[in-house]
Protein backbone atom coordinates (compact mmCIF):
# COMPACT_ATOMS: atom_id res chain seq x y z
CA UNK A 1 0.00 0.00 0.00
CA UNK A 2 1.48 3.33 -0.82
CA UNK A 3 2.14 6.11 1.88
CA UNK A 4 0.07 8.38 -0.15
CA UNK A 5 -2.96 6.63 0.24
CA UNK A 6 -2.58 6.20 4.24
CA UNK A 7 -1.97 10.11 3.66
CA UNK A 8 -5.26 10.96 1.78
CA UNK A 9 -7.35 8.87 4.28
CA UNK A 10 -5.93 10.83 7.62
CA UNK A 11 -6.95 13.82 5.50
CA UNK A 12 -10.15 12.86 5.13
CA UNK A 13 -10.27 11.77 8.59
CA UNK A 14 -9.22 14.59 10.00
CA UNK A 15 -12.17 16.36 8.44
CA UNK A 16 -15.00 13.13 9.35
CA UNK A 17 -13.78 12.63 12.65
CA UNK A 18 -14.92 15.68 14.65
CA UNK A 19 -18.03 15.42 12.77
CA UNK A 20 -18.42 12.02 14.04
CA UNK A 21 -17.87 12.79 17.53
CA UNK A 22 -19.92 15.84 17.74
CA UNK A 23 -22.34 13.37 16.07
CA UNK A 24 -22.36 10.41 18.55
CA UNK A 25 -22.06 13.32 21.96
CA UNK A 26 -25.37 14.66 20.91
CA UNK A 27 -27.01 11.20 20.21
CA UNK A 28 -25.71 9.85 23.84
CA UNK A 29 -25.02 12.49 25.44
CA UNK A 30 -21.81 11.25 26.85
CA UNK A 31 -18.52 10.69 25.81
CA UNK A 32 -15.77 8.58 27.42
CA UNK A 33 -12.14 8.11 26.17
CA UNK A 34 -12.55 4.19 25.16
CA UNK A 35 -15.90 4.81 23.03
CA UNK A 36 -13.48 8.34 21.64
CA UNK A 37 -10.74 5.33 20.94
CA UNK A 38 -12.59 3.14 19.33
CA UNK A 39 -14.91 5.21 17.18
CA UNK A 40 -11.73 6.94 16.14
CA UNK A 41 -10.39 3.59 14.91
CA UNK A 42 -13.46 2.42 13.31
CA UNK A 43 -13.91 5.97 11.87
CA UNK A 44 -10.22 5.66 9.93
CA UNK A 45 -10.61 2.07 8.77
CA UNK A 46 -13.64 3.31 7.17
CA UNK A 47 -12.07 6.13 5.49
CA UNK A 48 -8.79 4.23 4.90
CA UNK A 49 -11.33 1.17 2.72
CA UNK A 50 -13.13 3.77 1.24
CA UNK A 51 -10.21 5.45 -0.40
CA UNK A 52 -8.93 2.21 -1.40
CA UNK A 53 -12.22 2.01 -3.24
CA UNK A 54 -12.23 5.03 -4.85
CA UNK A 55 -8.58 4.85 -5.85
CA UNK A 56 -9.22 1.44 -7.63
CA UNK A 57 -12.26 2.41 -8.96
CA UNK A 58 -10.95 5.48 -10.97
CA UNK A 59 -8.27 3.23 -12.25
CA UNK A 60 -10.80 0.71 -13.41
CA UNK A 61 -12.08 3.90 -14.92
CA UNK A 62 -9.29 5.21 -16.77
CA UNK A 63 -8.63 1.92 -18.22
CA UNK A 64 -12.25 1.54 -19.82
CA UNK A 65 -11.74 4.74 -21.55
CA UNK A 66 -8.56 3.99 -22.88
CA UNK A 67 -10.61 0.41 -24.20
CA UNK A 68 -13.20 2.71 -25.22
CA UNK A 69 -10.81 5.18 -26.82
CA UNK A 70 -8.69 2.44 -28.68
CA UNK A 71 -11.46 1.08 -30.84
CA UNK A 72 -12.35 4.29 -32.08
Amino acid sequence: MKITYILLSLLFWGFDYPISLFTFREVTGQINPSISVVLAVVDYLVELGSTLFLVRLGKEIGILIKRSTKKL
